[in-house]
């Protein structure tokens, strides 16, 4: 999907950029678990509740599906 959506002069600079935008999420992520963690275990799940709470509802409101249709493509 990521290559789909890059411009095709851009794809691998796309690419590597949202890898890189992924992995300091998911470390800054996993640092805080860390921290809510040496606070107590509940905290930590109570965090991970309330941001997959917030994440349905914002997807449910706010989420639409991106059609990417290309009549040269064959349906498989």
């Amino acid at each position: 999907m990521i290559m789909d959506l890059a411009p095709d002069h851009c794809k691998s600079g796309m690419f590597g950029l949202y890898y890189l935008i992924r992995d300091i999420v998911v470390s800054v992520a996993a640092l805080g678990g860390a921290f809510l963690w040496q606070i107590s275990p509940r905290a930590n799940l109570v965090t991970a509740f309330v941001f997959a709470v917030i994440g349905t509802l914002g997807f449910a409101v706010f989420g639409k599906d991106i059609s990417i249709h290309d009549p040269s493509r064959r349906p498989d």
